[in-house]
């Protein structure tokens, strides 16, 4: 069910079914995709939506818009009749559409499948909220989040970083940076977030960012006597118009909290090491027949490999949160770091190690099996620094979500003798782009992370 929308300058189009009104072009199944995309969506809920008029095999779409004719103060002749042409232009934002799409695997023996079979569309309806619709928020999500994180007016560390490499552990969250970020807003004369609710909540900036930095925010302010001015959701005056994730509001700007700003390992490298040998999905968790991790949780397959082998592992700590990956970049800064941008990537906190293996408190559910280097190179493991982004969002229309094909639910009935495995998927056929440059700006800095033991800043 589409969401309601009356005028876009009063709500953002939030969802990308936002113009599919008639059964006849909805799916019944769509409604329980959206509840869920509704309740748990954070990057998407700012994120305005064009679609597609091209047919849905258009590679990308293009948006003109008109560059405004200057206007000229200076006078004209008190007797002139004849006066020289004020011209137009205009120029071209492309919005480039991808196929996104996951497959969920139940066993016959598994109890949503049992359910599903006794009541389908109830059955369907807690296949989706227990798992597919969440897989499909999450990915549709991050692909939101790197549109934004990939705006070009960008604030590294206290402003005198340039990308990544340069971001040092003291570079936290301070309210310098949101003075700095709100002058920037200002002088290019971006009006300020219009709330998507409308509630007669004043219009202000929206920050997405990592509950560290606003833990540093709030630890400034609490040194500087000042605690007061943070005003946590629970003391608005109207709750009606908090956000998703939203966890309070200081210096005009409304914080969301979500974990997904967190990048992880994608600073100034500490160790990394080279993935030695082909992993299979659900190698790398202890072995559950005898190790339980943190003595409470029997983790993943016995019959699979309870440990990655690598180069080294020097400079890699127990408790370590790490990145496997398969692709390096240099985009950013670090020489063949880790790109956020990489989908396959796993972070993952070691519990075991030996000079040459790694063992997670989680399995690595995809394979790495492809010799990258043809030296026998799967891929690697990096720890790094970590970087907290923080996306400022003044307007509308900062990032567009351009739509040929919304998701939608695709069942592939079992194959095989015993037919013992029913397969769900989801896909669809999106784009998402950064429109108004001048509506949003993101910053990175380092920031305070506590997942187990002490508080750190990696």
């Amino acid at each position: 069910m589409p969401a309601p929308f009356n005028d876009y300058s009063a709500q953002l189009s939030q969802n990308p079914w936002e113009a599919i009104a008639s059964k006849e072009r909805s799916p019944w199944y769509i409604p329980s995709l959206y509840e869920v995309y509704e309740r748990e969506s954070i990057y998407n809920s700012f994120v305005s939506t064009a679609f597609n008029h091209n047919g849905p095999r258009a590679e990308e779409m293009r948006i003109t818009s008109l560059i405004q004719p200057h206007a000229n103060f200076d006078p004209i002749g008190f007797r002139q009749d004849n006066l020289d042409t004020s011209n137009m232009d205009s120029f071209e934002r492309r919005i480039r559409f991808q196929r996104y799409g996951n497959l969920l695997s139940l066993n016959l023996y598994d109890d949503r499948v049992s359910y599903w079979q006794k009541d389908n569309v109830a059955g369907l309806e807690r296949i989706i909220q227990s798992a597919l619709g969440g897989m499909m928020t999450r990915v549709l999500d991050k692909v939101a989040r790197n549109a934004f994180l990939s705006s070009p007016i960008a604030y590294y560390g206290d402003g005198s970083a340039t990308n990544f490499s340069g971001v040092t552990t003291s570079m936290t969250a301070k309210v310098a940076i949101l003075k700095a970020i709100r002058l920037g807003l200002k002088g290019r004369d971006t009006k300020g977030f219009v709330d998507p609710t409308k509630n007669g909540y004043t219009p202000s900036v929206v920050c997405v960012t990592t509950p560290g930095v606003v833990f540093d925010l709030q630890n400034e302010l609490d040194t500087a006597n000042r605690h007061d001015t943070f005003i946590e959701v629970n003391r608005y005056a109207n709750p009606a118009v908090i956000l998703n994730g939203e966890i309070g509001t200081f210096y005009g700007i409304r914080f969301v909290e979500s974990n997904d700003a967190l990048l992880r390992n994608t600073g100034a490298k500490i160790a990394q090491t080279a993935v030695t040998a082909p992993i299979a999905a659900h190698d790398g968790a202890p072995n559950p027949s005898t190790t339980a991790v943190d003595r409470i949780e029997y983790v993943g397959q016995a019959a699979a490999k309870h440990y990655i082998e690598v180069a080294d592992t020097t400079d890699i700590e127990i408790n370590d949160v790490v990145t496997i990956h398969s692709i390096r970049t240099s985009d950013f800064g670090v020489i063949d770091g880790v790109d956020y941008r990489d989908g396959k990537a796993h972070d993952r906190r070691v519990v075991a190690k030996t000079g040459t293996t790694l063992t997670f408190s989680e399995p690595i559910l995809e394979a790495f099996d492809t010799d990258l280097t043809g030296a026998g190179v799967y891929g690697w493991v990096t720890k790094g620094r970590n970087i907290h982004s923080m996306a400022f969002l003044a307007d509308v229309d900062g990032v567009v979500m351009g739509v040929s094909e919304p998701p939608t639910l695709e069942y592939t009935p079992p194959m095989g003798h015993l037919k013992m495995y029913h397969h769900w998927a989801w896909q669809t056929y999106m784009g998402w782009q950064p429109f108004n440059k001048k509506a949003f700006e993101v910053a990175f800095v380092a920031g305070s992370t506590r997942e187990y033991g002490a508080l750190s800043i990696q």
